[in-house]
Order: structure tokens, then sequence, then C-alpha cells
């Protein structure tokens, strides 16, 4: 499948059964890996609300997109959390960094990092995400009780990021 944008990152499934991109129009998409086909299409979205809170449509599935505005974020990482299926952190141009879940639609209040998201990863065992900045910052979360567990500035924007796997 073609994407209708430029991408700025992919992530693979650990099964090798599904492909997430995250794109510069602010595009979210799930392919099947077999056949490339999408899954699914989620845009972050104008608020419906005064509160605020990030809201982020399947737009393939939702009964009219039209009534949402679009906010056209860039995406700049995107991480699939292990052991926990399909849970999505997805850091955007704007420094938050939601969690998803595709199955539920639910959208874990955004985590936040200073500077501009370049990447993500989450740990193996899924209980932490590591987010690294432009600006060097490079900040590592407890997802269970969504706590900073570290964090540190590194002298250069940071381009790669990975946990060992033990």
């Amino acid at each position: 499948a073609q994407s209708p944008q430029s991408v700025n990152d992919v992530a693979f499934s650990r099964d090798g059964t599904f492909i997430v991109t995250g794109g510069q129009s602010g595009l979210v998409q799930i392919l099947d890996a077999k056949n490339g086909n999408v899954q699914n299409e989620y845009e972050r979205v104008k608020p419906d609300s005064a509160s605020g809170t990030i809201q982020i449509i399947d737009i393939k599935k939702v009964s009219s997109p039209d009534k949402y505005t679009p906010l056209e974020i860039p995406v700049r990482a995107v991480s699939i959390r292990p052991a926990v299926g399909q849970q999505l952190a997805i850091a955007y141009d704007d420094g938050k960094i939601p969690v998803l879940d595709p199955k539920t639609g639910k959208i874990s209040s955004p985590l936040e990092i200073g500077g501009r998201p370049r990447v993500l990863s989450f740990s193996p065992n899924g209980i932490w995400l590591s987010a690294g900045s432009d600006s060097g910052v490079v900040t590592i979360w407890n997802l269970s009780d969504r706590k900073i567990i570290s964090g540190f500035k590194h002298r250069d924007g940071v381009l790669a990021l990975a946990f060992s796997p033990n």
C-alpha cells in the first residue's frame, strides 16, 4: 500500500504481522505486513471540548470523519509496546507522546519531553518508554505509574535509542 504522506518513522510488530507508520501530515497507519493493506488510519484531531484532552480517531472506522478537524501535527516517531499487543506510543512534533490502544481506542494522557521528540523505544518487557529529542533530552518513564525514572541531556540531538535485551 502506498502512503498518502511522507513517512517519518516505521515500526514492525515483534510477531511480524503488522507495520506502523507515522508521517509528516500527522497520520498514523497500521498495515498488514503480508499484503500491505491499511487496517487502521489514525489522526490527531482538535479536541471536542475545552479540556484540551488529546483526541485521536480511526478515520477508517468513525462514522463521520468530516466532523473532526485534523491538527496535522507531524508524527516524529512510533513504537509498538512489546508484551502488551498493539499499544502504540506516538511522538508528535509538539512534544506530546500519547500511548494508544487500537483495540479499545483508549488514549493515555500524553507524556511530554523537553524539545521536539525524535525517537521512541519501549523496553523489551514493555514497562518503560524512552524518548529522545532534537535538543538532546532523553527521558525514561515507568508506564505503570507514568513517572520519570531517568533523564539526562546528550550533547547533541538524539537520533537513536535502544534498550538492552536483558
